[in-house]
């Protein structure tokens, strides 16, 4: 049952990147400013779960970890959206798959999560593809790579605290809190890009936009 919401999960995604990369090509000159929407309709998303259902109390430790998982999480995501915005989509997406070596390494020394020779073979045979991807006409490595490659070690290491929450709470608290981890790490941003923001508020297009990319992404997150 989890390969189907895989799927789904990258269904999701891959409409999520292609409004990305047409929003950040044509509407968004700052790729700083979806952040903000990832924290808006994470909150958004959180509240309704607390209307419906109610939270689980954490202790201050598994409260801090959700906090920092979703701080990570926003950290790997502006890696990403300066990536996109240097780089074709087909070729960015693919270099998420350098993350699953900083997955080997902290699940294997946080989680105890030992793996076979088949499992890595497969994450080895993932890797060398995305680098392959991340190649134009020549073997060089370009700037969106390293980009990628910040992106995927918080995006790592997020997952992986992520994974560890889930074993102890349910899905929708850690989910919520999570999120507000998320909204104290671009609380800033609107300050820091206030002329930026402001001329992005007067384009309902490329809001709508970033909306309805937010929201791909969500159920994405919720699937995997």
């Amino acid at each position: 049952m989890w390969v189907l919401f895989v799927v789904l999960a990258t269904l999701f995604w891959s409409f999520a990147n292609l409004i990305d990369k047409f929003a950040l090509s044509e509407y968004i000159r700052n790729p700083n400013i979806p952040l903000i929407f990832v924290a808006v309709i994470g909150i958004v998303s959180s509240f309704i779960i607390y209307i419906l259902k109610g939270f689980v109390a954490l202790s201050l430790f598994e409260f801090g970890l959700s906090i920092l998982a979703g701080i990570l999480y926003v950290l790997s995501l502006y890696f990403y959206f300066h990536a996109l915005k240097i780089e074709e989509v087909s070729r960015v997406i693919p270099l998420f798959y350098l993350s699953p070596i900083f997955v080997l390494i902290f699940a294997f020394f946080l989680l105890k999560e030992p793996l076979s020779i088949k499992n890595y073979i497969g994450i080895f045979l993932l890797v060398l593809g995305a680098m392959f991807l991340s190649f134009k006409k020549h073997f060089r490595i370009r700037k969106a790579f390293w980009l990628m490659f910040l992106a995927d070690i918080p995006m790592a290491l997020s997952s992986v605290i992520s994974k560890y929450l889930f074993e102890r709470i349910d899905f929708l608290t850690v989910y919520s809190y999570i999120r507000l981890g998320v909204l104290i790490a671009v609380l800033p941003l609107p300050f820091i890009y206030y002329d930026d923001f402001k001329d992005f508020f007067k384009k309902k297009i490329a809001v709508g936009m970033v909306s309805l990319s937010e929201t791909f992404n969500i159920l994405g997150v919720i699937s995997v």
